[in-house]
């Protein structure tokens, strides 16, 4: 705790003021962690002053919250095609990295608990980001992508946490989750380039060779990179049947996606609404599919990985291909027709393949 108390001074984040009349101040309170490496094992314990953002007011001391996300299929993507081309995967951590995002608005904090002040009635003004400030993320993710940006990098529309950067022959990719970032380029040298350059901007912890990200262990191999979650996996399999959930009898949409022969994305979710029979269910889960396909493509292309064929789907229900290719053969509700336009569209344009593939 003295630790971190230390580190916030000296990183400027706060000043001992009196409270203005007329000014609130929010209370903090510190969080317990324990990091743990790859194998298990412990890392280091950690303590982080969090301020209470939930008592904040909104246009009073923040006023933007959002901040967007990685998708976990965009980080498969991204290894997949750098085990193609083998390219080298490295990962960056930056130390406090909230605490170095810029504070616009006028906030004021209690003073630390388990900390004291000589002169009574005084309180923090917040200089920069703390943990837990309803801004924090917004106001960080905003200013690591303007330093991208300064250096080149084009933010991607289809993954907003994924920037670019082209040079000639020269291609470097940044892959950003909070403060954790992967990074891998066609030309090897160009990677030690970058971490100097955010070395300049940010404090950062250069991790290596990526191993571990987001809950994923990552092996990379002469023959492939490998990536482990069993467990995941066999619970999405245990899902994918017709009116499974006992109360709603909604069904369960499941799908399975490979970019060449690695599988890059999957998904088990409820359905919304009842399906009347197994056909209707899988043409449901169709769309849905459809729907990842099409966004894959168009983040592929950002990743400049050309894909002009076709993409196959496979089905193991007869009735929910011919529907989805004909609609001569149902008669459904307006929302069940826009899902099987939307199918049987791309497949008119040969964007889409749809193909029968045997039940398990």
């Amino acid at each position: 705790m003295q630790k971190e108390i230390t580190a916030l001074e000296q990183n400027g984040t706060w000043t001992i003021e009196t409270l203005p009349p007329g000014k609130r101040a929010i209370d903090s309170k510190w969080v317990y962690k324990i990091k743990y490496k790859a194998d298990g094992t412990i890392e280091r314990y950690k303590s982080r002053l969090v301020a209470k953002g939930f008592t904040q007011i909104e246009g009073l001391d923040y006023h933007e919250t959002f901040a967007p996300i990685t998708k976990l299929v965009t980080v498969r993507v991204l290894l997949v095609i750098a085990s193609m081309n083998r390219w080298e995967l490295h990962q960056l951590d930056v130390n406090n990295a909230f605490l170095q995002g810029d504070l616009n608005e006028e906030v004021y904090m209690k003073i630390p608990q388990g900390f004291n002040c000589k002169d009574r009635g005084k309180v923090c003004r917040l200089r920069k980001l703390l943990y837990g400030l309803k801004q924090a993320s917004h106001n960080w993710f905003a200013k690591f992508t303007k330093s991208l940006k300064d250096a080149g990098f084009v933010q991607s529309y289809a993954d907003y946490s994924l920037f670019t950067f082209t040079n000639n022959q020269k291609f470097i990719t940044v892959l950003i989750y909070v403060d954790d970032s992967i990074i891998t380029r066609n030309d090897p040298g160009g990677i030690s380039t970058l971490k100097v350059y955010l070395h300049t901007k940010f404090s950062i912890k250069d991790l290596g060779p990526l191993k571990y990200f987001l809950g994923i262990e990552v092996t990379q191999t002469p023959n492939g990179i490998v990536l482990s979650q069993r467990k995941y996996a066999l619970d999405i399999l245990t899902k994918a049947d017709w009116a499974g959930c006992p109360m709603t009898r909604h069904s369960t949409t499941g799908y399975f996606i490979c970019l060449g022969n690695s599988p890059i994305s999957w998904k088990s979710k409820k359905q919304v609404t009842v399906s009347r029979s197994s056909a209707e269910a899988e043409y449901r889960a169709m769309a849905t599919t459809v729907s990842e396909l099409i966004w894959l493509k168009s983040l592929l292309r950002d990743l400049q990985v050309p894909h002009p064929q076709p993409m196959t789907v496979h089905c193991d229900n007869q009735a929910a291909l011919h529907i989805a290719s004909n609609p001569v053969f149902h008669e459904r509700t307006k929302h069940i027709e826009i899902d099987c336009h939307f199918v049987r569209e791309r497949i008119q344009s040969k964007e889409l393949v749809a193909t029968h593939v045997p039940s398990h």
